[in-house]
């Protein structure tokens, strides 16, 4: 059951497992950590631009360090890029 509260959480959770698909999709890359992942920037993001800004940031740091196939990305990483992309 649905309550007020969680369907933002679930909107935004659902545009995150959707940016990181286009990641993957784009740099045929599979995040292996998907799952944490999504719950990071989860806790974080509370609306649409929030989670853009942040899956843009994970865009260029897979692009810039050419990655490919399966991939983890690190807490360290993940935190680096919630810390820079914060508002």
């Amino acid at each position: 059951m649905d309550t007020d509260e969680s369907k933002p959480k679930d909107d935004i959770r659902e545009l995150i497992i959707g940016q990181l698909q286009m990641i993957e999709a784009v740099h045929g890359v599979h995040f292996v950590n998907r799952d944490s992942i999504i719950g990071k920037i989860a806790q974080v993001a509370n609306d649409r631009m929030q989670v853009s800004i942040i899956t843009a940031a994970l865009n260029g740091w897979v692009a810039i360090n050419n990655l490919h196939n399966e991939i983890d990305i690190h807490d360290e990483v993940l935190t680096m890029l919630l810390t820079r992309t914060r508002r």
